[in-house]
């Protein structure tokens, strides 16, 4: 079975390589933070193309991650990117150290883009 994946709008942005890539998701608020028209297009193409899902998370995930989330200033879009990456058990792509943070407290794991991840 291969790994699911979820990206937040951080790896969008840096170009993240999707060509090994297969069942990857985002949530529509990654999708509504990609403002640039070229990133936009990458992003589409990527969707229409069936590279890429977008896909929200449950009410139960997005209230298990608040719970973790109380003391942190996790965006909206943060939220739904754990939320999602804990109802399909994915992998979360993300450089946001407040997101790994909260993914491993949540016990998701997390693969970084450029930066080192947390120790």
């Amino acid at each position: 079975m291969e790994s699911k994946i979820v990206y937040d709008t951080s790896a969008l942005l840096n170009r993240f390589e999707f060509s090994d890539v297969e069942n990857a998701f985002i949530t529509n608020s990654v999708l509504e933070e990609i403002k640039d028209m070229e990133h936009r297009l990458i992003v589409d193409n990527k969707v229409e193309q069936g590279i890429l899902q977008i896909q929200d998370p449950s009410v139960d995930s997005l209230d298990r991650v608040l719970k973790f989330a109380l003391k942190t200033n996790l965006s909206d879009t943060d939220i739904d990117v754990l939320a999602l990456a804990l109802d399909l058990r994915a992998i979360l792509i993300t450089d946001d150290y407040t997101i790994q943070r909260t993914a491993r407290k949540l016990k998701l794991r997390f693969k970084p883009i450029f930066r080192k991840g947390i120790k």
